[in-house]
Parts: structure tokens; C-alpha cells; sequence
């Protein structure tokens, strides 16, 4: 088991102004930001690992003001708390599991409409569990599924409407073998397998739809 504690203070850069701002693709300046973190790292079992922290991050604000314009604006402050679980269960079963709580608020500012609102696209929670299994008396073959939840976000600085949360799942497997002397790995995914309709991006009150039902195959080797 191991404790930690980071604090981080730089640039980092502005934002760029969207087609709906009067200054679209407006570039602002980088600026200061800050960031404390704490956590906990333990093994308790060999080759599982599990994490937990706390954050607290205080960033310059960039949002769409009542006047039409991107602008930087008071600072937004993110705190929250992460959950993780990765490695493996058995020598065939392993996960990948991750949670976050997140508190994002615009702290101060000019505008008496926006200060201590919810940053736009910030879900307060979300959460993914990823389970892969080795097939036993099958070399190489796995299989593999996720289940991911987002949850509900505003669409802009003002919070005046926000997009529901969603759950995703996908499945999938693959199979590692030798293809003419080199090790060649085939996958196959099924994405939004349950053909959920959401949204998968919002902010500046623009929405960007999410991939419906979607299957994928790759193939990758080492030569």
C-alpha cells in the first residue's frame, strides 16, 4: 500500500470559440491553473491494483456569455473523487473498473447568471466495468464486455437545459495466433450493442449525437 499526494501549478491553454460564437474559432490565451490531488494505491492481491484519490482543480473558465461571445470569465472549480479496480481476478478472469464523482462548478466570475452553476458537459457521475475472459482449452481466444454509464449534463454555462444520462454496453472477443511466423492478434467489438440514442457531447448549447449500434473488426501483428 502507498500514499500520495501531487501539486501541480502551470499554463495550460485557452479555449477555441465555437460557429455559434460572434468570435467563432476565436483562440483565448493560455492560463493559470492549479491542481491537488491525494490518494491511495494498494495490491491486495497480486496483480490486482486499487486506487482511490481526491482532487481539487481550479482552471479558468470558458463559456458562451449572454452577449453572443466565447470568453474567459472567473474560474471553474472541479473536485471530486476517483475509484479504481484493474488486473486480474483469476489467472483467466480479469477487470477493469473505474468510478468518478465529480463536483464542477463555475466558482466566481462577472456574471451573477453562471456563478455556481454546473460547467457545461460534466456529468456528476460516471462509471465503466470491463470484464475480459480467457476461454479455456483454446489458446489465444478471449471474450470480453463493458458496461459504461454517463451521467445527466448541461448544455450550457447558464444550465438551462441539460441531455439525460445514459448506459452503454459492448461486447466483444478476440484471438491471438501465428500468421506466417508472426504473432497476429483479430478482434472483433460490438459497440452500443442495446442501440441506445443519445448524446455523447454537449456544450455552448451545441449537441453532438452518439455512434448508434456499432460492430467492429481489427486486425493487428508484430513483425
Amino acid at each position: 500500500m502507498s500514499l500520495y499526494g501531487t501539486y501541480i501549478n502551470g499554463l495550460e491553454e485557452g479555449g477555441i470559440a465555437p460557429p455559434t460564437a460572434k468570435n467563432a474559432n476565436q483562440e483565448l490565451p493560455a492560463n493559470q491553473s492549479t491542481q491537488k490531488e491525494a490518494g491511495i494505491k494498494a495490491e491486495p492481491l497480486k496483480g490486482m491494483l486499487i486506487q482511490t484519490a481526491y482532487f481539487d482543480i481550479k482552471r479558468p473558465s470558458s463559456f458562451l456569455n449572454s452577449t453572443g461571445y466565447y470568453v474567459q470569465d472567473g474560474i471553474a472549480n472541479y473536485r471530486g473523487y476517483e475509484f479504481s479496480v484493474t488486473g486480474e481476478i483469476t489467472d483467466r478472469l480479469s477487470i477493469f473498473a473505474n468510478a468518478l464523482s465529480l463536483r464542477a462548478k463555475q466558482a466566481n466570475g462577472s456574471s451573477a447568471a453562471v456563478t455556481g452553476k454546473n460547467i457545461e458537459n460534466t456529468a456528476h457521475l460516471t462509471w465503466s466495468t470491463y470484464l475480459q475472459y480467457k476461454v479455456p482449452y483454446i489458446e489465444g481466444l478471449s471474450i470480453n464486455g463493458g458496461v459504461y454509464f454517463v451521467g445527466a449534463r448541461a448544455v450550457n454555462a447558464t444550465n438551462t437545459a441539460t441531455v439525460p444520462g445514459y448506459t452503454l454496453v459492448n461486447l466483444g472477443g478476440s484471438y491471438t495466433t501465428a500468421v506466417f511466423g508472426h504473432e497476429a492478434t483479430f478482434r472483433l467489438t460490438g459497440e452500443n450493442i442495446a442501440g441506445v440514442k443519445y448524446w455523447a457531447a454537449t456544450g455552448s448549447s451545441l449537441l453532438a449525437q452518439g455512434l448508434p449500434s456499432t460492430i467492429k473488426f481489427t486486425v493487428s501483428s508484430h513483425f
